[in-house]
């Protein structure tokens, strides 16, 4: 084994041995030490089973190869409890086996879960009283109960800790622009977020009589880290868009480079958050993001100069009217290609 040879070079140094020790490190192939598995509603318990068949070789693998110290390989289950699976998963993390097969001691085992917030089925067959945008609830499972004593609960980033992650965001995307302008850019983020949350509280209390504290209490999960994962993404494409093609996109226009960063910005906001809303919601939101921008670049009025932007750019044959509804599924289409952010069109 190398660690043999490893071993005879400390005690003994000479040529012959540093050739060897060459003649491994030029022919040796990185090792793969993290594993993750996607849990799903449908993944099965032979799914997981062959899931872990590799991780065990490997575990033995490293085990021979390096006798002292053996790495650890790390084993990492993502929202353990969207599967029906969880008595297996609860093997696997409390009796540390996969289908009695006991996991190797250099195999270390973490995942994360979603809180189980009442009966999903509960609130999508309460009578709704209007027309829908957000859900009181998500699909999960109840843990198993030796499961709970493992968990530490994350909880969830409170609002000056979420505002400083958009902060820390825009400082790793936002280049040359000046300070000032990323904290007012940043500022916009962390009031949409907020602006959602309000809208989704007042809606779940409206359409289905939840109590305000209730409603509160679900709609924080109505937006997340991943919404302003996505803001970012979509503005670092369009900002280099526009940047690009400054003389097509602002024919005749006078934009300076503040206008053009805020309408970056404010059409990544209306691709996240304004195109999930209905009309009502939309409406309100387009008037709350205005009081707070400096160059009052509405996203309503933003987005739809994008959406024409492209479709005069696009060979619609004839007969097809453009409506705002194929308007907007083609620039959701293009923006999501061009990032590859998953997308969902309804209806």
């Amino acid at each position: 084994p190398f660690s043999d040879l490893v071993k005879m070079f400390e005690e003994e140094r000479n040529d012959q041995l540093t050739a060897g020790l060459l003649f491994y490190f030029l022919r040796a192939k990185p090792l793969k030490t993290f594993y993750k598995l996607n849990v799903h509603a449908g993944l099965t318990p032979n799914d997981i089973r062959l899931f872990f068949e590799p991780i065990f070789d490997q575990a033995e693998s490293l085990k021979i190869s390096c006798q002292y110290d053996a790495p650890k390989i790390a084993v990492f289950l993502d929202e353990i409890n969207t599967s029906s699976c969880l008595g297996l998963l609860k093997e696997v993390l409390t009796d540390r086996s996969v289908y009695g097969m006991k996991i190797p001691e250099n195999v270390f085992v973490v995942s994360a879960c979603n809180p189980h917030r009442g009966n999903s089925v509960f609130v999508h067959e309460k009578k709704v009283k209007s027309e829908t945008w957000v859900r009181g609830s998500y699909n999960v499972h109840r843990l198993h109960p030796t499961i709970k004593f493992l968990i530490w609960d994350y909880g969830f980033l409170d609002s000056q800790q979420e505002d400083d992650y958009i902060k820390a965001k825009m400082e790793m995307v936002s280049g040359s622009i000046n300070r000032s302008l990323a904290q007012y850019l940043s500022a916009l983020i962390g009031h949409s977020q907020k602006l959602i949350r309000q809208y989704a509280a007042e809606h779940l209390h409206l359409a289905y009589e939840f109590t305000i504290d209730i409603s509160k209490k679900l709609s924080h999960s109505c937006v997340s880290q991943r919404d302003i994962q996505r803001v970012f993404t979509f503005y670092e494409w369009l900002n280099k868009g526009y940047q690009k093609y400054k003389e097509l996109r602002f024919k005749g226009q006078e934009v300076s480079e503040n206008m053009i960063q805020e309408r970056a910005i404010v059409v990544a906001l209306g691709l996240v958050y304004y195109m999930r809303l209905n009309d009502k919601y939309r409406k309100k939101y387009a008037n709350d993001l205005r009081k707070t921008q400096i160059y009052k670049i509405r996203v309503d009025e933003a987005l739809k100069e994008e959406m024409d932007f492209y479709s005069a750019h696009l060979s619609i044959p004839g007969g097809i009217a453009k409506t705002q509804a194929l308007l907007e599924n083609l620039f959701c289409i293009i923006a999501c290609c061009c990032t590859s952010t998953p997308l969902i069109i309804v209806g």
